[in-house]
């Protein structure tokens, strides 16, 4: 997966945690995050839909629970940056 969907989703993942780009690593799950509850999950996968330009297959979104997971999920989309309007 291309290094620019690897830095689009860091992005989304800080702006649903509200943290920093720089603090969001491959490592980040919802074990690391107490913040990443069924809420923030919920907005966070609009956001991939959004930003990527797909829908998710609903047996894929709860297992999207840590950044390489999110990563080997969209690689069945094959995901690029969707501009927005």
């Amino acid at each position: 997966m291309k290094s620019y969907v690897k830095e689009q989703i860091r992005e989304i993942l800080a702006a649903a945690f509200e943290m920093s780009v720089q603090d969001i690593s491959e490592d980040i799950s919802t074990d690391t995050v107490p913040q990443w509850d069924s809420v923030t999950h919920l907005s966070l996968i609009i956001e991939l839909e959004e930003t990527f330009g797909i829908s998710l297959d609903p047996e894929d979104v709860p297992l999207m629970t840590d950044f390489r997971m999110i990563l080997n999920k969209l690689q069945k989309y094959d995901v690029s940056i969707k501009k927005r309007e």
